[in-house]
């Protein structure tokens, strides 16, 4: 994942300072909830700046950027963890456990109970 938006460490100095503390305050507190309003209004600019930068810089939406962190971490906690899904989907930031698990569909082609269920193969 990291390689596909070019994120490692030593290439997080490149991005300007607005993205960096962006990237950093998604990884830092990743839910359903954030908002590109709610991030931009942190960095005392305008939610049209932050995006533009954003997209520029990274080369996706802050949105998409989001969705692709929430995915990943909860295919991780879904594959690698005991906990329930809606215990998952709830630490996740997401309201509906039903939404949670058609938009883990969406990205991953199966629900998070076949992609647990395929892991303990």
């Amino acid at each position: 994942f990291l390689s596909q938006y070019d994120l490692s460490k030593k290439m997080l100095p490149n991005y300007s300072e607005h993205v960096q503390s962006t990237i950093t305050y998604i990884q830092e507190n990743l839910s359903a909830g954030l908002r590109v309003e709610d991030l931009a209004k942190r960095l005392f600019i305008s939610r049209s700046s932050l995006a533009t930068k954003f997209r520029s810089e990274v080369g996706v939406s802050i949105g998409k950027y989001i969705d692709d962190q929430l995915m990943t971490a909860a295919l991780l906690r879904v594959g690698r963890t005991h906990d329930s899904i809606q215990d998952i989907s709830r630490e996740l930031g997401f309201v509906d456990q039903c939404y949670f698990a058609r938009r883990f569909k969406q990205f991953h082609g199966v629900t998070p109970t076949e992609h647990r269920r395929r892991k303990q193969i």
